[in-house]
């Protein structure tokens, strides 16, 4: 039972005991947590089974202390007793288990309380569309025909609402045909604006939003006495108001525009629906907004560039060069996310202080809240990574895509839609850990609750305030135990990190052991479809190397170092660790952009050498390191070369906020595949994964397809030979994502099928496909790693092993470490992953103490 449950997976699965220890590991100890895995779970029907400590509110589980003679149990995690409710009260053996809350403590939700969609609209479309292709569909008419599709898949019950914008915002009122604008001069009496005023409950503003939109203050929610509904801006989902929206919808007519940039007023629209939805709708409000932008917001409030000006890029923001409103306006999109997470209008912008953090501040449980989405369909950027914290914030979706006519929007849309229903809502995580065990911290996209324990006392046993060489200096620090989620999907994944507080000594160990520690994972939750609040409990057990060392028995103290070292490598999880690891590193990235991103890949690389050189007598056998290690420079070699996470400068900032927030999400089933793509063979019956090696290209035999998938983009390859041209596949010069249904690309479909299956991607990839000769082939060939050839064989021939495993698994070429070679690890530039390797092998070597400080 000392194994982690499904849902819980950590970088090490045994903890070190000592300081000693501690010191010698490069990165935290961490997990992925899914809350929503259903692999693992056992379900408790009866309320009453839910018993807690009386002192940390620990509930019940498999590791208690139970002493029958008094009907006490033992908390494992603040160690104090408290008394069975009866004397034959039963001790979940479930490590994990889901109850109903018990109604006399569950608040907030009923079930008459509906599910809200707000779909809002940029309604600009380029003069040029109107001059398209009759064959093809211009963005805006697409975007109305999925939206049009989604009310038809929506539940009847749902409400929906419809606020579109172009240099003005407009509330629609599709039951009676109408609409209320606001233009900028109208809210606005000069071209600037007061951000501070802006957030005040009785602005002017807001004073006029309300009187003009007719709206008011309801407690409960009633379709009667409700001002959203009843002044018919959200529209109550039966048979008819389904046809009667879906006909308004097709009846809109897009803003025609002649420029690539006209003036939009994105920002103030967020705002005012934002002051729609937190103080005109009503206690308990669920919602998910629907943006969709195709184009940058130009006007203020919230403008990302200004009338003229060029989209920045990286460099442009780490110098703030070109783009001087940046700061405020990053700060303007944080504070709208705020009032989305149910902070009140004066709040919101106070938490976007330096000295003002969220955990300072409870969160009514009642509030209106909702979830913000963003789907872009635009050449150019948007200003995403301005508006990040919107749906990091929040927990939102994202796609960046050249138009809403892309199937890959059309695809994503139809999967968040479809989840609606099935994700849960307010949901509400609290982790409680064993003594001389801290949480740290939790990357992810969550809003941060005020801590469990208010004691100080009891907050410092619990929670740290230690930052570490991960933590960037420009962040602001969250310490506390318990997160919110508006919605939270089954896919989502949740990095926490925590601190073990080692012992000094032998003799700092307790009378009563330390061998193991105990973390509790306690998630409350609105499920959407049972309309009942629940509670999941997962516990996990985790030993420590006291037992390794078992140092009661054993005095030898060089003995025990070494058994400690040897149980902590046997119970690494590579896979685990570098997604952990990718995580940490992204953070201090997105934190600070271009501030901290040239000592990035030197600190990546000083922790792999530190891992490896901690390890050194167990990991270097002549020139190779321990099998149980190998997979982690290939992993690392990746990632320090990867362009969608770490190498960036190549990418715009929207991009970039792009793939970061997807990997934010992924577990240990994706992950890794995002920082070290697949790569497979498909020639006639045979399907094999192969090494990213650009010499492959070239030796597989003609008419055959590779297909690299690295989980946000899937590209499909065909290689032929002179004599086999006839074969080749009928593309243009684009990515040919209109060709995934057509009958040549049968087999390599049908494989990603399968593939895709097997996992549930809350993501929809993007397709290229080219071929030998094509101008996209770009796009496989930027991603494969330079040749590493033994003896000038190609590893392809040898399928026994991985790829990296067999690279260095023995034989001729694999002990050539010449005096003559001196690639340096620091560096960035591309290298093989056979230079990659050596260079280890000699930092390793070479390695110092002061080399990690």
């Amino acid at each position: 039972m000392d194994g982690s449950p499904e849902s819980v997976q950590f970088n090490w699965n045994t903890f070190p005991s000592s300081r000693l220890e501690i010191s010698q590991l490069p990165s935290p100890i961490g997990c992925l947590y899914s809350p929503l895995s259903t692999n693992d779970v056992a379900s408790i029907s009866t309320e009453d089974s839910l018993v807690s400590c009386r002192t940390c509110g620990g509930y019940l589980n498999p590791y208690i202390t139970k002493d029958v003679s008094t009907n006490i149990w033992k908390c494992p995690f603040c160690l104090r007793k408290s008394y069975f409710p009866t004397k034959d009260f039963p001790v979940p053996q479930a490590t994990s288990f889901e109850a109903i809350v018990p109604t006399d403590i569950a608040q907030g939700f009923n079930e008459d309380t509906p599910e809200n969609i707000i779909f809002v609209l940029d309604t600009y479309q380029h003069i040029d569309e109107l001059n398209h292709d009759s064959n093809s569909e211009s963005s805006f008419s697409a975007l109305i025909d999925s939206l049009v599709e989604a009310i038809e898949k929506l539940s009847d019950g749902v409400l929906v609402t419809l606020i579109t914008f172009d240099e003005s915002v407009h509330f629609h009122q599709p039951l009676i045909s109408t609409q209320v604008s606001f233009s900028q001069e109208e809210l606005f009496k000069q071209s600037d604006y007061n951000l501070d005023a802006l957030f005040l409950k009785n602005s002017t503003v807001v004073k006029q939003a309300f009187h003009k939109l007719k709206l008011s203050n309801r407690p409960k929610w009633s379709p009667q006495d409700n001002s959203l509904t009843k002044e018919h801006y959200s529209i109550l989902l039966d048979t008819t108001t389904k046809q009667q929206l879906q006909d308004y919808l097709q009846s809109l007519k897009p803003k025609i525009t002649q420029s690539y940039k006209p003036p939009r007023s994105l920002g103030l629209c967020l705002y005012l629906t934002s002051i729609a939805l937190s103080m005109g709708s009503y206690l308990n409000f669920n919602g998910r907004v629907f943006l969709f932008v195709s184009g940058p917001n130009n006007s203020q409030p919230g403008a990302v560039i200004h009338p003229g000006q060029s989209l920045r890029s990286h460099h442009d923001i780490k110098q703030l060069n070109s783009n001087s409103n940046y700061i405020s306006t990053s700060k303007y999109y944080e504070a709208i996310s705020f009032l989305a997470n149910g902070l009140p209008l004066d709040s919101a912008l106070q938490m976007t202080g330096m000295n003002q953090k969220t955990t300072s501040l409870t969160l009514a449980e009642t509030s209106p809240k909702w979830t913000i989405n963003i789907f872009t369909g635009s050449l150019d950027q948007v200003g995403l990574y301005e508006m990040k914290s919107l749906i990091s914030n929040t927990n939102g979706d994202v796609l960046i895509s050249n138009g809403f006519n892309d199937q890959q929007f059309k695809d994503q849309f139809k999967k968040t839609i479809q989840g609606v229903a099935s994700n849960v809502s307010r949901a509400t995580l609290t982790v409680t850990t064993s003594p001389n065990l801290k949480v740290t911290k939790m990357i992810s996209h969550t809003y941060h609750l005020p801590p469990l324990f208010a004691n100080p006392a009891r907050h410092h046993d619990t929670i740290s305030d230690q930052l570490t060489k991960f933590d960037s200096k420009y962040k602001k620090h969250y310490f506390t135990n318990k997160w919110h989620w508006n919605n939270l999907q089954s896919t989502d994944s949740l990095a926490i990190f925590f601190e073990i507080e080692g012992l000094k000594s032998s003799k700092d160990i307790p009378k009563n052991g330390s061998e193991y520690m105990y973390i509790q994972f306690k998630l409350k939750y609105w499920d959407k479809v049972e309309k009942t609040w629940k509670v999941r409990i997962t516990t996990v057990r985790k030993p420590t190397t006291l037992r390794a060392m078992n140092i009661r028995q054993v005095k030898n103290l060089q003995l025990n170092l070494n058994n400690a070292k040897i149980d902590l490598l046997q119970n690494l999880d590579s896979s685990a660790w570098i997604t952990l690891f990718c995580r940490l590193m992204i953070s201090k990235l997105d934190t600070n952009i271009g501030f901290e991103f040239e000592g990035l890949v030197k600190q990546m690389d000083s922790c792999m050498v530190k891992l490896l050189n901690n390890f050194n007598k167990a990991v270097i056998d002549g020139d190779k390191i321990n099998e149980k290690l190998t997979k982690l420079p290939s992993l690392m070699y990746s990632l320090r070369k990867n362009p969608q996470l770490i190498q960036i400068f190549n990418a715009s900032p929207d991009e970039t906020t792009y793939y970061h927030h997807w990997f934010m999400k992924f577990g240990l089933d994706l992950a890794p595949i995002a920082i070290q793509p697949k790569m497979y063979q498909l020639h006639g019956n045979t399907e094999i994964e192969i090494p990213l090696d650009s010499n492959i290209i070239e030796r597989v035999p003609s008419k055959t397809f590779l297909v690299l998938d690295s989980v946000f983009n899937i590209i499909i390859y065909y290689h032929y030979d002179k004599a086999d041209e006839e074969t080749k596949l009928k593309l243009h010069h684009s990515e040919n994502q209109d060709l995934v249904f057509d009958s040549q690309l049968t087999i390599p479909m049908d494989f990603i099928s399968n593939v895709l299956k097997v996992q549930n991607r809350p993501i929809v990839p993007k397709y290229i496909i080219t071929q030998t000769n094509h101008s996209q082939a770009r796009f496989l060939t930027s991603r494969l790693n330079p040749p590493s050839i033994a003896n000038g064989t190609s590893l392809i021939e040898d399928n026994s092993k991985p790829w990296y495993s067999r690279l260095f698994s023995g034989g001729g070429g694999n002990n050539n470490h010449s005096s003559s070679f001196n690639y340096d690890i620091s560096k960035t530039d591309e290298c093989s992953y056979n230079a990659y390797y050596k260079s280890l092998i000699k930092s390793i070597r070479n390695y110092r103490l002061d080399d990690d400080s």
